[in-house]
């Protein structure tokens, strides 16, 4: 085990390096690939390091299938998803087929599925989405009584091909990441997927601005960055072709602004993808 902290990936490749054996990350998916780039701007080749598996959580993002296809690329690896929040400690994760989160210890705690703005129940079905609320049974310290995660959740109830029979889900993003626009609920995760259908023109990275506060009635900011310096002509033809594809497939209309090469800082924590202006974030 090499227990690295933040600000210290040049640390972890040169473990990485000295290893010589198969190893396994723990990380968010977004410093997977940011540990790849770094690991490419010193000359080693991310591949050649021997990481085999990954297990990623507290960035909503391999449910995005080429999302979770540019991560095991650049490595080499199996990457695989685990939920827990920081008061639970992991509750589900993902098998092998990698299609939807598995309950794990179910006889520890209970879970359950309400709607966000209300609290009233949500009946378990495929397709469902809700917010997951979790009560400890077991606990004898710190118990946990109808904990309400904030994670908005997809459920799939019917049964996995891996022969598990279990409720499953796909986590959607955090309440606090959510914004709404003329009534529709919108997920930086149903953004990036809309973003990364422009690859390799983009980079995949991306920055939604919020200049008011709800109920938010002009066009959100939508910052990119693209791949590589493009002409005025060609970077305003993106920009309207990202905007048109945000339109039909979210219902809103964005301000899409485009970005030169590495304009967008690199996080080795989670990636701020909403930012709340009139809250005074930046």
């Amino acid at each position: 085990m090499a227990p690295v902290g933040v600000g210290q990936s040049r640390r972890l490749l040169e473990i990485l390096a000295d290893l010589g054996v198969p190893a396994t990350l723990y990380s968010t998916p977004s410093y997977a690939l940011h540990l790849a780039q770094v690991a490419r701007d010193e000359g080693r080749e991310p591949r050649e390091l021997g990481l085999r598996r990954g297990i990623f959580s507290g960035d909503a993002g391999l449910e995005n299938p080429r999302y979770r296809a540019e991560v095991q690329d650049a490595w080499g690896l199996v990457a695989r998803g685990i939920y827990g929040t920081g008061e639970t400690a992991p509750v589900a994760a993902e098998c092998d087929r990698a299609d939807g989160l598995h309950w794990t210890g179910q006889a520890a705690f209970l879970a359950e599925f309400v709607e966000p703005e209300t609290g009233a129940s949500v009946a378990v079905a495929d397709g469902a989405t809700a917010e997951l609320v979790i009560t400890t049974l077991r606990r004898e310290a710190h118990p946990l009584i109808r904990f309400r995660t904030h994670d908005h959740v997809r459920l799939l109830a019917s049964p996995c091909t891996c022969g598990r029979t279990s409720i499953r889900f796909h986590v959607l993003g955090r309440s606090d990441d959510m914004f709404i626009v003329r009534g529709i609920n919108v997920f930086p995760l149903a953004v990036a997927a809309i973003v990364d259908e422009f690859r390799p023109a983009l980079t995949g990275e991306f920055r939604v601005l919020l200049d008011e506060p709800p109920p938010i009635v002009a066009p959100p900011r939508l910052q990119l960055e693209q791949s590589a310096v493009l002409d005025e002509e060609h970077t305003a033809s993106l920009a309207a072709d990202v905007a048109r594809r945000v339109r039909d497939i979210l219902m809103f209309s964005p301000e899409v602004e485009i970005f030169d090469p590495g304009a967008f800082p690199k996080s080795e924590g989670k990636t701020r993808r909403v930012v709340r202006r009139w809250l005074g974030e930046t």
